[in-house]
């Protein structure tokens, strides 16, 4: 007989607890932006397809390069720290994205501190994740994330064109670089 009381009593501690909130924080604050970025570079400041694509190109490389830092990282400060680092990365970022508009920042340098700090966060967070997990429960516990990231995905797009239609892309970068500083309280 199939019992739901096994599902949903998760066992759960504060700091679990804490690392899902920061973690749904984090997933909306960047699925509200992360679907719009190629249009914002490509229909509102002109760049061309091939210009987004090795954007993306750069990112993905530098994630790639900066994955091992990530983990050296880990290893000496913790899981934390790096986490912090991320997100400043992400802040940056996005700011610069923001400010893309006004000044000319090489797009290229935008790609890399996004791919720099990206592996930052999924080291740490998954360090993080299998620490504060009861081992015979781990599974239900990264459904339980999984499942708040699909809500979070959903949602964040509508936020983002919503904002986007009604405010521009600038006041989305705004309010994504304030959602990451808010996503790092519970941390």
């Amino acid at each position: 007989m199939f019992r739901w009381h096994s599902y949903l009593h998760l066992h759960l501690n504060k700091n679990l607890k804490e690392l899902y909130l920061f973690d749904v924080l984090r997933f909306f604050s960047l699925s509200t932006v992360g679907l719009f970025i190629p249009l914002y570079l490509i229909y509102d400041l002109g760049y061309g397809f091939l210009t987004t694509i090795v954007f993306y190109l750069i990112y993905f490389l530098t994630f790639a390069l900066f994955s091992f830092l990530g983990g050296k990282l880990v290893l000496k400060y913790g899981a934390t720290i790096p986490i912090l680092i991320n997100s400043l990365f992400f802040i940056v970022g996005y700011f610069l994205l923001y400010l893309l508009k006004d000044y000319p920042i090489p797009l290229y340098l935008i790609a890399f501190i996004f791919g720099a700090g990206s592996p930052l966060f999924w080291v740490s967070y998954h360090s993080l994740l299998s620490k504060l997990t009861v081992k015979r429960y781990r599974g239900e516990s990264i459904s339980v994330d999984y499942v708040l990231r699909g809500l979070v995905a959903l949602l964040g797009p509508l936020f983002g064109a919503f904002i986007i239609a009604t405010y521009g892309f600038q006041v989305l970068f705004l309010l994504v670089c304030v959602l990451l500083l808010f996503s790092l309280i519970p941390l």
